[in-house]
């Protein structure tokens, strides 16, 4: 399905529904470009390994570890709790690749001024967001999502709640981003921050991602000291795994 976004309205609704302003305000690749994110659409989902485009995303982009997961009442615990801190607003300090193979659901992200953008995808969509950007995930309202999530190198799973700006991603992002579309996003108290637990913020904890899964070597949410870059890796992770941003 073609990626769509647009302004949200400040409605404190059910945050799986559309939550468009009336009338509605689109947002076309070219103002998500400006924010630093990148799109594809119409990728081969049923059969993504051989699909030439992503395969070439892939390679041009170094992403050499990937997953997949999926987020459905039936296969994830405590659902209604755990799509709501996946809702957290939060930054990473490694860009976020997501490829939906299934299902749907929206990513939100902020302009320069801070408003929210929400982005909805389906399966064929990917979409990369920058370091720094914040932003947030949810499920639309059929409550079934399937990605693929990519990395560069071992996976970073730890998300940072806001508010981040004494962080270096954030602060990188501000002046790369912000500062040239000449927005004030980013003016915001200096408090001290500190990682997100594992599970909030967007991310699936240890129990939500097969544990046995992870090789010794590769631990989930530390500070990436001893990680080493590994060659190219597919795990699956389907009975239990959360489709957080």
């Amino acid at each position: 399905m073609p990626i769509t976004a647009w302004y949200m309205d400040e409605s404190s609704e059910d945050q799986r529904k559309a939550h468009q302003l009336s009338p509605n305000v689109p947002v076309g690749k070219d103002k998500l470009n400006e924010l630093g994110v990148l799109s594809w659409e119409g990728l081969n989902a049923a059969d993504i390994e051989n699909d030439e485009t992503f395969k070439k995303i892939r390679s041009e982009r170094g992403y050499t570890y990937n997953d997949r997961i999926t987020c459905h009442p039936d296969t994830l615990p405590d659902y209604e709790k755990k799509i709501k801190s996946f809702f957290e607003e939060h930054i990473h300090t490694d860009e976020e690749i997501r490829l939906v193979l299934d299902g749907t659901g929206y990513f939100d992200v902020r302009d320069e001024n801070d408003k929210w953008i929400r982005i909805g995808m389906g399966a064929g969509d990917m979409i990369v967001l920058p370091a720094g950007i914040y932003h947030r995930f949810t499920l639309d309202e059929k409550d079934y999502i399937k990605a693929m999530r990519l990395f560069v190198g071992e996976p970073v799973w730890t998300p940072y709640n806001r508010p981040c700006d004494s962080m270096d991603a954030r602060k990188s992002y501000v002046q790369d981003v912000v500062a040239k579309l000449g927005g004030a996003a980013g003016a915001e108290s200096k408090e001290e921050e500190s990682p997100a637990a594992a599970g909030r913020g967007g991310e699936p904890d240890s129990a939500d991602v097969e544990a046995g899964k992870r090789s010794a070597d590769a631990p989930a949410d530390d500070d990436g000291a001893g990680k080493k870059p590994r060659v190219e890796e597919s795990k699956e992770s389907e009975s239990a795994a959360a489709g957080g941003g």
